[in-house]
């Protein structure tokens, strides 16, 4: 939410967070969290195939609705 932009105060509501500090460690933490993650070997092949032509990919996926 904060990366999204929303308020702390509205953070704070919405994660029944008591401390403002505490959210706010918490939410230093997210990014280095992210950043720390991989995809698996498959889902990173298929993503770059994806992102050559995003158009394409979009398109592709509205003509194969289930």
């Amino acid at each position: 939410m904060h990366i999204a932009g929303v308020p702390i105060a509205d953070i704070l509501i919405r994660g029944r967070w008591k401390s403002t500090e505490s959210a706010k460690t918490y939410i230093k933490m997210g990014p280095a969290l992210l950043m720390a993650m991989s995809a698996p070997e498959a889902v990173a092949k298929a993503a770059a195939v994806l992102a050559k032509d995003v158009a394409l990919s979009v398109t592709l996926a509205q003509k194969h609705k289930v």
